[in-house]
């Protein structure tokens, strides 16, 4: 490439930009949206390109954390029809929507300075969900409560620790 053609032709065409309208709205490009906004049209690019190129598996790690409630339940059953059709997911989750179309949930506990992974069933995984949705409100305005893990038990490494701080008083 004589005279710098190549460089220049990939910094002509470098990157991608991507403009969304959700409904009838404006269009925005990315830089524009909210972290909700951004996370659907990451899920919606993914899921497209699962279409034409599937995937046996996808891990994903609690994609509807910034995400509203009816685009909660929106990809929750995204994700349960690509499941239907023979793609394997593994997510992790604080929100009942995703939990509510899991085949097979796990819990994680945190105890002694160990994980241990079981399954659970589907009203523990949803009262523990619950919980940790009201715990993290009520933790972050100042109330008290027991700590728990994605097992939704106590961890017992707190229960060590107030027991120290019992004995410093």
């Amino acid at each position: 490439m004589a005279g710098g053609a190549g460089r220049a032709f990939a910094e002509k065409y470098s990157g991608v930009k991507i403009k969304v309208s959700f409904g009838q709205g404006e269009t925005m490009m990315m830089k524009q949206l909210s972290g909700g906004q951004k996370t659907v049209v990451a899920v919606g690019l993914i899921f497209a390109i699962q279409r034409c190129d599937p995937m046996p598996f996808y891990l994903f790690d609690e994609i509807d954390a910034a995400l509203d409630p009816q685009y909660r339940t929106a990809v929750a059953a995204m994700v349960r029809e690509q499941a239907d059709g023979g793609t394997q997911f593994i997510t992790t989750t604080f929100r009942p929507e995703l939990v509510k179309v899991a085949g097979c949930i796990q819990g994680v506990q945190h105890s002694h300075k160990v994980s241990n992974v079981r399954e659970v069933t589907l009203e523990e995984a949803l009262h523990f969900v619950g919980e940790a949705v009201v715990g993290t409100s009520q933790k972050g305005a100042g109330g008290g409560g027991s700590k728990r893990t994605r097992g939704g038990e106590p961890d017992d490494d707190d229960e060590d620790e107030r027991e120290e701080e019992e004995e410093e008083e």
